[in-house]
């Protein structure tokens, strides 16, 4: 018998019916829809207990490094990484957007690990250079749940600029121990995400390092960013460029609810890296300095310095060009305390002009310097509706009658710090930071004003319902105002606080004649002298023109009212 493959010959002189060869065709296409498919593998294990090596495609047959887990992984996969020790040979290197899980995946790494981490619970990379590097094509790699100790680096991706990391993710991962910058990024990582990590920086090492390139969208948020035993050197967070962290087209860089301890700076934003964005609800404790310096156009809201050896917030160092330092800053509902040099202080080495732009109101300060103004240019600082750690306001030479904390340095006339809080209890104790009932406010013409808005107006806008503005010694212009909330107007016990009249009323219709419209119930003037000559020469028609039946007028004086007192 002949052994062989067979094959068929075509007689040329048949003739295949057409009909025939496309049901042919036909039913090979229907068999191969029918045929089971082999799924491209997704996930791969790793896992450094087994015996040997497997395929990695499942957790009995794991592969036992990370290495082989990567190099197996396609972009978009997912590599999930058991319980044990890990020591790659080389760094582990990323060069598409994998998901990396280590298992802790998705539990917070703050407060996790105490002491040294636990290889029964912890996937644990360790190593005596840099553990991952993040390579050209990593965009959207997440890393969640593992934990990195020793090393140089744990995270890398210092190349050059040419490295896209768009998106990011770094999450619930334990950092110890690297004797360089523990994560150190560098160039176009828009959107980057660091989230829920805990960092313990040792020397003069910096736990997150964000050098030149594009950051716009960052958002590093719940992390606690330490250096164990308080040494107070290195840096917490760096980020130094031209406006380089800045908006995304997402979103507006934040960083917010995060521990910085420990460091020389807590976190470090270069003399005009960070931009449009917000940095909210931060704990700053034990540091050198708390937060600084080029910060601009940002939010810099409820959050807390306590114990810092230099100042909480120090604003504008090392910015000597146009386009640097701290610019178009609101600063508001911060909680100082225990500063050694300064709860905030601003720069003088600034292009003149340019840190008048910063506002700072409604903070609790209680240092023994609140505010430190280095800026000899005599343009004027908002500084109102702050707490000054005493009800007198804060201690100045322009000030005598202040006993609270001080407002120092060569700029210190130039800040305006009227209004201040009468009290300095927290409303809202859930709420990060400090937050005023503004029950209780003060004005004093010792304090230069910003505007043109009369003090006595000032005052009273910001008064909550039913609070009471104190009316220092000294002379008050007022034009008229609509008193349409109830609230106390109280002057001194000694002395004279003198209201003159600003604006006249002597031909105006009904209603406006009065200087003071009330039409507000549970209203009340004390001691205060009210001079209705207005700097027209002419007098107003009536001083107080009361609306309601519950007002009330106390130990007040009236010179220079054509009509009557108040009525």
């Amino acid at each position: 018998m002949q052994r062989g493959p067979v094959r068929l010959m075509l007689d040329p002189r048949h003739r295949f019916d057409r009909r025939f060869t496309g049901g042919l065709w036909l039913l090979i296409l229907v068999l191969a829809a029918a045929a089971p498919r082999v799924a491209a593998q997704s996930t791969w294990y790793v896992d450094a207990s087994l015996a040997m090596t497997g395929d990695g495609m499942s957790p009995g047959t794991a592969f036992l490094t990370i290495e082989e887990g990567i190099a197996a992984a396609s972009g978009g996969d997912t590599v999930v990484v058991a319980p044990g020790s890990y020591t790659p040979v080389a760094t582990l290197t990323i060069n598409a957007p994998l998901n990396l899980e280590g298992a802790q995946l998705g539990a917070t790494a703050r407060g996790r690990v105490i002491g040294a981490p636990n290889p029964a619970v912890e996937s644990i990379v360790s190593g005596a250079g840099v553990l991952v590097t993040l390579a050209s094509g990593a965009a959207g790699t997440v890393i969640d749940g593992f934990a990195f100790s020793g090393g140089t680096r744990a995270i890398d991706a210092s190349a050059g600029a040419a490295t896209p990391l768009q998106g990011l993710t770094i999450r619930n991962n334990y950092f110890g121990s690297g004797t360089d910058h523990i994560v150190f990024l560098q160039g176009l990582a828009t959107d980057l995400t660091v989230t829920r990590n805990a960092f313990e920086a040792i020397g003069t090492s910096t736990a997150l390092r964000l050098d030149d390139g594009d950051f716009d969208g960052l958002r590093v948020f719940d992390n606690d960013i330490l250096r164990p035993g308080n040494p107070m050197s290195g840096i917490g967070l760096y980020a130094d460029g031209a406006g380089n962290v800045g908006p995304s087209v997402a979103r507006v860089p934040t960083i917010e609810g995060n521990r910085f301890e420990g460091h020389a700076t807590g976190a470090d934003l270069g003399t005009q890296a960070f931009t449009g964005g917000d940095i909210i609800e931060n704990e700053f404790t034990s540091n050198g300095v708390g937060l600084g310096f080029g910060i601009q156009n940002a939010l810099i809201a409820r959050n807390v310095f306590s114990n810092q050896a230099d100042r909480g917030l120090a604003l504008g160092d090392g910015s000597t060009l146009a386009g640097e330092g701290a610019l178009n800053l609101t600063i508001r509902n911060n909680d100082f305390s225990g500063s050694g040099v300064a709860d905030i202080s601003l720069s003088g080495s600034q292009v003149a002009g340019t840190i008048q732009t910063n506002v700072i109101r409604e903070n609790r300060l209680t240092s023994a310097v609140a505010l430190r103004n280095d800026d000899a240019t005599a343009g004027l600082i908002n500084a109102a509706l702050n707490w000054w750690n005493d009800a007198s306001g804060p201690s100045l030479a322009s000030h005598p009658s202040g006993f609270g904390s001080q407002v120092a340095g060569v700029g210190s006339a130039a800040v305006d710090f009227s209004p201040w809080l009468g009290s300095g209890v927290d409303s809202d104790i859930l709420t990060a930071g400090f937050q005023s009932d503004f029950l209780a406010l003060t004005i004093d013409d010792d304090s230069p004003q910003i505007g043109g808005v009369n003090r006595l107006a000032e005052g009273y806008a910001s008064l909550a319902t039913g609070g009471v503005l104190s009316v220092e010694v000294g002379n008050y212009d007022q034009s008229v105002l609509l008193v349409d909330r109830s609230a106390t107007f109280q002057g001194p016990t000694t002395g004279s606080a003198l209201i003159r009249a600003s604006q006249d009323t002597m031909n105006s219709p009904s209603d406006a004649r009065g200087w003071f419209l009330v039409t507000a119930a549970d209203v009340v003037f004390r001691d205060l002298d009210f001079d209705g000559q207005s700097g027209l020469g002419r007098i107003v028609h009536q001083a107080l023109r009361i609306k309601t039946a519950t007002a009330t007028v106390e130990d007040c004086s009236f010179q220079n009212v054509f009509s009557s007192a108040y009525q």
